[in-house]
């Protein structure tokens, strides 16, 4: 009896992949989550050019001696974040050594439900390889410490299947690849593709064969050994940056700049307005909180807060009201009633609240949050 040949365990978790890719890999198992559990099999028919099954080509044009985990929870472009965690532990169950993650998210806050598994996978030396947002803003987990984050070729001087590192300020090496595939092959007929998305399956078949020659290679080793064959020069990527462009769009939040010295008021601020039925964002200079997103995702040392920053906040978590908690110094400009509502800040013991119309100045925690009330309704 023929014994049945072992490949390198790899899942791709993304819309599905279709049955025409079954006899290019080893195997394929096919799973889908759904409200944070997992179900084998698929939930319906796979159509043919799904954005896994491309991811699936791609990886096939690199390696196709592999055990595919099909993992399905993306639907219409978009997927709930148990779903993800879900699948990740799947991968752990399963013995997963390198997973495709053609997609990421832009929300902090959800990046945060996810760094738990992430670490998991980490100490577990699972290899994992995100896309980084077509947005051209940093996006998780492909900025993350330990996570092979990919950006698209934009130089046009890679070859189909080429790689290299191009550095960029705020991310770590292992963030640093930029990938072409241009071309890819499914069922005999050729498809143009270009995208963040589609160059990370090409980085993931360069793994798979780096883990061909040796299956036990550490993440550092990879690493490693991904720069030693990596193209020296040519490959351009899109440098993400920490905030994305207003260009003159309208901002429609209620915005309250608080400073760094007013912490209970703050916390009493946000606490009544949740109560209230509010959805609040709050930017803090030093989040402990993991409901409370770091200033340093949108915002580099010591810079002021601007339109863009505000923009980008308001573009990724769309609050009812945003609340950033600074230092003092990143309100310090002229302008700053031009881009937040109400600036409110310590004097002599006492809270000052000043807008472009008005100041307000009371050391009643009750009377503030009536006032900032009757201000947005005004």
């Amino acid at each position: 009896m023929q014994r049945m040949k072992k490949g390198i365990k790899v899942a791709i978790i993304d819309d599905g992949v279709n049955e025409v890719m079954d006899s290019v890999f080893i195997k394929i198992s096919r799973c889908y989550a759904e409200k944070g559990r997992l179900y084998q099999g698929t939930a319906e028919q796979v159509p043919p050019l799904t954005h896994g099954t491309i991811c699936a080509a791609v990886i096939a044009s690199k390696e196709t001696d592999v055990e595919l985990f099909d993992i399905h929870i993306f639907k219409d472009g978009s997927a709930d974040m148990e779903d993800m965690i879900t699948a990740l532990e799947y991968c752990i169950s399963c013995g997963v050594q390198v997973i495709n993650l053609s997609c990421g998210t832009l929300n902090y806050l959800d990046y945060k439900k996810l760094e738990r598994i992430l670490h998991k996978l980490l100490r577990k030396n699972i290899m994992i390889v995100s896309a980084f947002s077509n947005q051209g803003i940093m996006s998780f987990p492909a900025s993350c410490r330990g996570v092979f984050g990919v950006r698209a070729d934009l130089g046009k001087r890679l070859k189909r299947g080429e790689y290299g590192f191009q550095e960029f300020t705020g991310g770590r090496l292992e963030n640093s690849i930029v990938a072409h595939i241009g071309t890819v092959v499914i069922d005999g007929s050729k498809l143009d593709v270009m995208a963040n998305s589609y160059a990370a399956p090409v980085v993931t078949g360069e793994i798979i064969g780096i883990l061909k020659n040796e299956s036990r290679c550490s993440y550092k080793g990879v690493l490693r050994q991904l720069i030693q064959r990596g193209a020296k020069e040519g490959h351009q990527g899109r440098k993400p940056k920490k905030y994305l462009s207003n260009q003159g769009k309208e901002i429609s939040t209620p915005i309250l700049g608080i400073d760094r010295r007013c912490g209970q008021l703050k916390k009493y601020i946000k606490e009544r307005l949740q109560a209230d039925g509010y959805h609040v964002i709050t930017v803090c200079e030093n989040a402990w909180n993991e409901k409370e997103i770091p200033c340093g995702c949108y915002m580099d040392r010591k810079q002021v807060l601007g339109r863009d920053i505000i923009y980008t906040v308001e573009h990724i978590y769309e609050p009812d009201v945003l609340l950033f908690f600074l230092n003092k110094k990143r309100f310090r400009v002229d302008t700053i009633l031009d881009i937040i509502d109400i600036h409110i800040s310590k004097m002599q013991g006492r809270i000052e609240l000043k807008s472009e119309k008005d100041i307000f100045v009371s050391g009643d925690c009750q009377e503030i949050y009536e006032y900032i009330l009757d201000f947005f309704s005004g």
